[in-house]
């Protein structure tokens, strides 16, 4: 197969890698590794987890309806990832709305990984962003 030019190669590749990277990080953040269930990672798991994080970092936690507009899945798919999250001592429900856990709110499981990954994809994308920010119209 032929191989075609990207546009933006790097700072697509920088984009992409730090998607993985932190989905990853997500998820192992949830379970270790070597604790995964069924032993595959849940990308919906990580999307649902990150939603109860914007909620509660935000400071308007969330309820079921509102995490499953929000990152757009069915709510019956969000409600089965509420449930193993509250399981695994992850999130919390309160009044109808869900919250980091906690120990979890109060410290960032990961942090090291967290900047790493950060740090080495804005090292890419940083300057492209700054050059589309220097040219924008004042």
């Amino acid at each position: 197969m032929a191989s075609y030019p990207l546009a933006l190669r790097s700072e697509r590749v920088a984009l992409m890698q730090m998607f993985i990277d932190l989905n990853q990080a997500i998820h192992d953040s949830i379970f270790h590794p070597d604790e995964t269930p069924e032993g595959e990672m849940d990308p919906n798991l990580s999307l649902v987890a990150a939603a109860v994080l914007l909620g509660h970092a935000a400071g308007q936690p969330l309820t079921s309806t509102e995490i499953a507009d929000c990152i757009r899945m069915p709510r019956p798919s969000v409600i089965r990832g509420l449930r193993k999250l509250i399981e695994h001592g992850i999130v919390i429900r309160s009044e109808g709305k869900y919250y980091l856990e906690p120990e979890r709110a109060a410290n960032v499981p990961m942090l090291e990984r967290f900047t790493k990954i950060l740090t080495a994809s804005f090292s890419v994308l940083g300057p492209y962003l700054a050059s589309k920010m220097d040219a924008a119209p004042k």
